[in-house]
C-alpha cells in the first residue's frame, strides 16, 4: 500500500511539475520608469510582452510604440488588438507616457510642439520641446527596449542611472 501511495504521489508531482515551471503563459504589462537625461525628467513607459515571451529566447519581436500612453485606454487598445491579427507572431508594445509637470510648466503639448521660429509667444505651452522628445524616444527609449532581456522583470533593476 505504501508503494502504491509513493507511485501515485510521484505521478502527481511529475504531472504537475511542468505546469508549475512554465514561464509566462499570459501576456504581461509592466510600468517602468526611465530617468531621462535628455528631458531631465523621470518618465514612465508601459511595456506589454506577449504570451510565452520568456520561453522564446531566440524569437525576435517587432515593437510597436504608442504615444500618449498616459491615456491607458489607447495603449490597451493596441496591445488587445494583437489577439486579432492574422500574423502568427505577436509584438512587444511600448507605451510612451507624456505626464504633466505643472510645476515645471511642462505639459503633453510640450512634447509635440517644435520651437517657433517667427512667433514669440505660444498659447498652448511656453516650453515647446519636440526636438528633445524625439531624442528621448530615439536615443533613450528605443535602445532601452532593444536591450530588454527575455525576462523583462530584470528591467526594473536596471533603469537608467
Amino acid at each position: 500500500m505504501k508503494d502504491l501511495c509513493k507511485v501515485v504521489l510521484l505521478t502527481c508531482l511529475l504531472t504537475l511539475l511542468p505546469s508549475v515551471t512554465k514561464a509566462q503563459e499570459i501576456p504581461r504589462v509592466q510600468i517602468l520608469e526611465i530617468k531621462s537625461k535628455v528631458l531631465k525628467q523621470d518618465r514612465p513607459i508601459i511595456v506589454y510582452t506577449p504570451r510565452f515571451y520568456d520561453e522564446r529566447e531566440l524569437v525576435s519581436y517587432d515593437v510597436i510604440y504608442v504615444f500618449d500612453a498616459q491615456n491607458r485606454e489607447m495603449f490597451d487598445m493596441v496591445h488587445a488588438a494583437m489577439g486579432f491579427t492574422d500574423k502568427p507572431r505577436s509584438c512587444i508594445v511600448v507605451g510612451i507616457c507624456s505626464p504633466p509637470y505643472p510645476e515645471q510648466d511642462y505639459y503633453r503639448n510640450s512634447d509635440y510642439l517644435p520651437k517657433p521660429i517667427n512667433v514669440e509667444e505660444l498659447t498652448l505651452t511656453k516650453k515647446p520641446n519636440a526636438e528633445n522628445f524625439r531624442k528621448y524616444v530615439t536615443d533613450e527609449v528605443m535602445p532601452f527596449v532593444d536591450k530588454v532581456p527575455h525576462d523583462i522583470r530584470k528591467i526594473c533593476d536596471r533603469a537608467f542611472a
